[in-house]
């Protein structure tokens, strides 16, 4: 030990290896703020250490905890505590994952995986964003998270070589060797500057918007999922937005729990994904996967195209129609997967599945589902096996756009819905001892000039969405108020969310993200 006038300059411990036979160092933080040190492996184990006391005698260190395997078995090659949050450890790995933990469990509250970086090598923060840096292909590339753009991009040949690199906030420097020649990049300021931020790769077929936590969940054709804040006025946040590469094919449905704590997603080849979603203490949204439904491989061939998710006593319905015409049912609950129940619509696509629960949170529970056949059903699922109690044809063709209107106390509800056929539909039913019967259907034929791809209940009437590129507001007869045209092409669909000032906007999705304040469309 070092000492000058009693006060320790430098000293020296031996951190005792937690696997000794594998546990090669590839990274580590020392903290003087939590008084710990973090080493990262090659198989992406961390070891944590405390800190003993500058005048302890104690030269060998054990690990005051070991975590085998943290979240994947790729190098572990950063660490870095958040400078405003000292209990937020951040880790990247070689195969370009980056995690958020949450200090001293080391619970995973955020995991993604970068498109724009392949192997991810290191971090570093500036004001208010968090940077990644490492290389894709040929190239090195540093990323601004905050924003979801490539900050730098240098041709260098790859990571296959000697290199270092010196970020800073108003000059960086990168060195490398290429060509048995030392070269050096130095970026005094971004070479672009972002005009308009983007959000997805091609059109979004499914929306969801929790009013808990006023995120807004989009889901596209490019597989990916984006999670974005909506702002006070109505408008999407995109700065800040966070995408989450899982599925395997085009993102069909989005729900969200009524906690806000969880999305579900569903897709092709029968994927059903449940991610844990969480809003840290600096404002950034963390998810991390919680789990998957089981399916196997040589049995998913359908798509899971209608999605809904029904919380009671800490127990997660989730009903689906499939693409096969099957209507299926689960409970969730800590990544377990219970099928309840499973019933046959017939030879059409099964579009939607909502639950309707009568006389409040524990009454009896139906299930509404809507077919490319243009006809509505109604199961009865309290039990195990699934009966259809109702059936009614609406539309001529499938019907692409569904929202219920009822009151947990009263035997009425109305569907709104629309198709295909270009119409908009009105359909009340009861149930009596006698069952469950029509007591009144209204067709608007030729309510947009193409298929309606969303329908959302408001201020006494409703609000549609079409692929026409028009959204038009009408009232409970279904006779036209008032009306705007709309920038997005190939509208997929649409969604209600709050305002500070208690009024509503609407938010539609295609090509594009659009937002409008319902009061202003007229």
């Amino acid at each position: 030990m070092l000492q000058e006038e009693s006060e320790p300059l430098r000293y020296s411990v031996l951190l005792l290896s937690p696997a000794p036979q594998k546990f090669v160092v590839t990274s580590a933080l020392v903290s003087q703020r939590t008084r710990q040190v973090f080493l990262g492996s090659r198989t992406g184990d961390l070891a944590v250490y405390a800190l003993p006391d500058p005048q302890s005698v104690c030269l060998e260190l054990p690990p005051t905890s070991y975590h085998p395997t943290l979240y994947n078995a790729d190098a572990i090659t950063c660490l870095a505590l958040s400078p405003t949050t000292p209990t937020a450890l951040y880790t990247t790995s070689f195969s370009g994952v980056y995690t958020i933990h949450t200090l001293p469990s080391l619970e995973a509250t955020h995991i993604s995986r970068l498109g724009s970086i392949t192997n991810i090598a290191g971090l570093f923060f500036t004001i208010g964003s968090l940077h990644l840096y490492g290389f894709r292909g040929t190239r090195f590339v540093v990323h601004n998270t905050t924003t979801s753009s490539d900050i730098l991009s240098i041709q260098c040949g790859g990571g296959h070589r000697a290199w270092t690199f010196s970020p800073s906030v108003f000059t960086s420097q990168f060195i490398w060797t290429q060509a048995t020649r030392l070269q050096l990049n130095q970026s005094i300021r971004p070479r672009h500057t972002v005009l308009k931020h983007g959000s997805h790769g091609r059109e979004v077929k499914a929306v969801a918007y929790s009013p808990i936590t006023r995120l807004l969940a989009t889901g596209a054709e490019d597989t990916t999922i984006r999670i974005s804040f909506v702002a006070p006025d109505g408008a999407v946040c995109e700065p800040g937005a966070v995408t989450v590469k899982r599925h395997t094919t085009g993102v069909l449905h989005l729900e969200w729990s009524a906690d806000g704590n969880r999305l579900f997603s569903s897709g092709g080849v029968e994927e059903l994904l449940v991610f844990r979603v969480r809003v840290d203490s600096l404002g950034g949204i963390g998810v991390v996967e919680e789990s998957f439904l089981p399916v196997p491989k040589q049995e998913a061939e359908t798509r899971i195209c209608g999605l809904d998710v029904l919380q009671r006593d800490g127990v997660h319905h989730v009903a689906a129609g499939m693409s096969d015409g099957l209507v299926k049912i689960w409970t969730y609950r800590e990544d377990v997967w219970e099928l309840k129940g499973t019933a046959a619509y017939g030879t059409c696509c099964l579009l939607h599945a909502k639950f309707i629960p009568l006389g409040g949170e524990d009454g009896k529970l139906v299930l509404l589902v809507a077919a490319t056949d243009g006809q509505l059903a109604i199961y009865d699922v309290d039990g195990m096996a699934m009966q259809q109690v109702w059936r009614q044809q609406v539309h001529r063709s499938g019907i692409k756009a569904l929202s219920v209107h009822y009151m947990p106390d009263s035997r009425s509800i109305t569907f709104y819905t629309g198709g295909d056929d270009c119409a908009i539909a009105s359909t009340t039913v009861e149930s009596n001892s006698n069952g469950w019967e029509t007591q009144e259907c209204t067709l608007m034929d030729r309510s947009h000039a193409s298929a309606v791809a969303a329908i959302l209940p408001v201020c006494g009437g409703v609000i549609t969405a079409g692929v026409d590129q028009k959204v038009k507001i009408w009232n409970k007869q279904l006779e036209a108020v008032s009306g705007v045209n709309s920038m997005v092409a190939d509208l997929g669909g649409a969604v209600l969310v709050d305002t500070s000032d208690g009024a509503k906007a609407v938010v539609v999705v295609g090509v594009g993200i659009e937002a409008w304040k319902v009061k202003e469309m007229g």
